[in-house]
């Protein structure tokens, strides 16, 4: 099964998702990442039945017989846009040593953090997740 890569960041107003690993680029625009998921699947399916119709010589064989997934890769901004809110910006400052601000301007697409400050910014989310799992008893729901 071959894995066709769908890049989704953050552009300020909408998530938006790219898909270049066909004949073609396919783009889509959704202010919501669940929708905009589904909207890049459906996008995709349409492209590839347009060319099957015209002319799918140039169309690697996977796509004809369906034999692919999808891979979702993540911009930066898009996983600080879905977290905002869920985890504040503070906690995520002082668990990444990222300023808050900062943090801002890449929520907002303004500005594209480098490798070592994304680095920072990922490690510093889970390091908040990890201790959030420990601070959440486990619960078992008995019959």
């Amino acid at each position: 099964m071959e894995k066709v890569k769908v890049s989704i960041g953050w552009s300020g107003d909408n998530y938006s998702a790219s898909i270049e690993d066909v004949d073609g680029i396919v783009v889509v625009t959704n202010k919501s990442l669940d929708k905009i998921m589904i909207d890049a699947k459906e996008a995709l399916d349409f492209h590839i039945q347009s060319i099957i119709e015209d002319d799918p010589s140039h169309l690697p064989k996977h796509f004809i017989t369906g034999d692919y997934q999808l891979v979702y890769d993540f911009t930066v901004s898009a996983i600080l846009k879905r977290i905002d809110g869920i985890i504040t910006r503070s906690a995520l400052s002082k668990a990444s040593g990222v300023n808050e601000r900062q943090i801002g301007h890449y929520i907002q697409g303004e500005k594209e953090p480098r490798d070592t400050t994304k680095n920072k910014l990922l490690k510093g989310i889970n390091q908040i997740m990890r201790n959030l799992s420990k601070e959440i008893p486990q619960y078992h729901q008995t019959a």
